[in-house]
């Protein structure tokens, strides 16, 4: 995600070692990781939410495409499909 390698880890973890210092080096970790699921979980339920708002919009605006495409005197079963017909192939064994 961060594109951090193992060395930079390292450093990273003997400079937090260094500023915090040992004793509150597993409570700041502790903190920071309830922190990150937290976020995590806000997130995903924005993520959810602006998916099943986006689905609803879209279902709604197919609904009002149908609706709109009908006449007053047809019914959806009686509306023509449309149908693309291809020509066939001429063989070129026959001439």
């Amino acid at each position: 995600m961060f594109d951090i390698g193992f060395s930079e880890l390292i450093v990273i973890m003997i400079v937090a070692l260094l500023v915090i210092g040992p004793k509150r080096l597993p409570e700041v970790a502790k903190a920071l990781g309830k922190g990150w699921a937290e976020f995590r979980r806000a997130l995903d339920s924005v993520k959810e939410e602006l998916n099943v708002s986006s689905l609803e919009t879209d279902v709604q605006k197919v609904r009002d495409a149908f609706q709109t495409g009908l006449d007053e005197d047809q019914t959806p079963s009686s509306t023509p499909a449309e149908e693309t017909v291809v020509p066939p192939k001429a063989d070129p064994q026959k001439k």
